[in-house]
């Protein structure tokens, strides 16, 4: 090889970072080239221009989220098939999944096809969001339809004074069943069942791994969660959000166990057997309003 710069044949196989047209978006990617010790001149051979193609298309598919080649490939091998294999378990083109391995960017359809017949995680994800999205109104979810956004958005307020799901989500009994008993409407649509650590969402270790999973909290420490979002209070109703500030105040001024304390002894708590369903309707007056 010879340098196009200064015709010196000496050259060094370095890392270097260059900056990257692709698909209307300038990226910065680092693989590796050939550098002249001469004049410092950086060549590509073929196989470091496909691996620089293959880390571009890479780079925009983290920065839009969708799953890089690799991660596609990690799937596959995971399954212990061959492309023509993997192919067919989609339901797609044997040359999709050669494209999606290399260079290609797949759209996010295509993207969450993948996700949900791949990732286990996921595909539990999306069994909730439907679930969710057909919800019905009753007397358990206070004749509101769950709102995961909604919920989301509570909690990321309420460990602010009570980063434990034992503390928040006591909390946020008492704002769906306030907000319920003044309005007539629960403000997040969460149904609560009757368990020993006190009045507890529905399935509260599968909203928890959900939050997690997608990316809207931390674990801060074993117990405690910290939020990757910030509090929307545009989602909220002036009720609403006059609610929820009740009880976070409340959590702040008088410590976070204070509502896990008080919410044992609520009657509608106390008359439920272990494991039922709180019903909205028969709750009488809670103590702390």
């Amino acid at each position: 090889m010879i340098c196009l710069s200064c015709d010196e044949s000496k050259f060094k196989t370095k890392k270097v970072r260059t900056e990257q047209e692709f698909k209307g978006e300038t990226l910065s990617v680092v693989s590796e080239a050939e550098v002249c010790e001469n004049c410092g001149f950086e060549h590509l051979t073929d196989e470091q221009a496909n691996l620089l193609r293959k880390k571009t298309a890479d780079e925009y598919k983290r920065a839009h989220g969708l799953l890089t080649s690799d991660e596609v490939k990690s799937f596959r091998d995971k399954f212990g098939m061959s492309q023509k294999q993997f192919a067919a378990y989609l339901g797609v083109g044997e040359a999709g999944v050669k494209r999606w391995e290399t260079y290609f960017v797949q759209d996010k359809s295509t993207d969450k096809m993948i996700r949900l017949q791949c990732d286990p995680r996921e595909a539990n994800n999306n069994a909730l969001e439907v679930e969710w999205a057909q919800d019905e109104e009753s007397e358990f979810n206070g004749y509101q339809k769950f709102s995961i956004e909604k919920f989301t958005h509570v909690v990321s307020r309420l460990v602010e004074v009570a980063p434990s799901a034992l503390f928040f989500f006591k909390a946020l009994f008492y704002i769906d069943f306030s907000h319920f008993q003044n309005y007539g409407k629960s403000i997040t649509g969460m149904q609560y069942s009757s368990l020993a650590m006190g009045p507890i969402p529905k399935r509260y270790d599968v909203l928890i791994d959900y939050l997690l999973s997608k990316k809207l909290f931390s674990k801060k420490e074993e117990h405690d969660l910290v939020s990757d979002i910030e509090f929307d209070e545009e989602l909220f109703s002036t009720d609403e959000l006059a609610t929820i500030n009740h009880y976070y105040n409340i959590a702040k001024k008088k410590g976070k166990a204070y509502l896990l304390d008080s919410s044992h002894d609520e009657e509608v708590y106390k008359s439920s057997g272990p494991l039922n369903k709180l019903s909205y309707v028969a709750a009488p007056k809670l103590k702390i309003g």
